[in-house]
């Protein structure tokens, strides 16, 4: 059975968002490497840094649509707090703050990317500020 055109929709943007994320935590990678051509590669910190920022705000849209279409009622002060504690969280992870990075890890919920920022945040702590 062939997906509608909705099923389309969201398989091609959780294609290409990840990509789009990853696209922008190149090329700010690419900038910071010309700065510091002997430091580590920070692509997976700029993504974590990049989603962070990009998804809350997504989410927040998405959800007051759906709720408005739907005539349903959302806590609006709680959106907005997630929302504005994600993004900041993200604008340090970008600085390459290692508390940011910390906070965005253990926030994530995620048991996967504990392990992967565990290991990654152990070989790039000294480098971080």
């Amino acid at each position: 059975m062939m997906p509608g055109p909705f099923e389309l929709i969201i398989i091609l943007f959780l294609i290409i968002y990840p990509l789009t994320i990853y696209y922008f935590a190149n090329k700010m990678n690419d900038k910071f490497q010309l700065k510091n051509p002997n430091s580590k590669r920070f692509i997976w910190g700029y993504f974590m840094g990049v989603s962070s920022i990009s998804t809350p705000i997504l989410w927040f849209i998405i959800n007051s649509l759906l709720i408005d279409s739907l005539g349903g009622e959302s806590d609006i002060g709680f959106n907005v707090f997630i929302t504005a504690v994600s993004i900041t969280l993200g604008y340090w992870a970008l600085k390459q703050n290692k508390i940011a990075l910390v906070m965005l890890t253990i926030f994530s919920i995620n048991p996967i990317i504990w392990v992967v920022n565990f290991f990654y945040l152990k070989n790039r702590w000294n480098e971080l500020n």
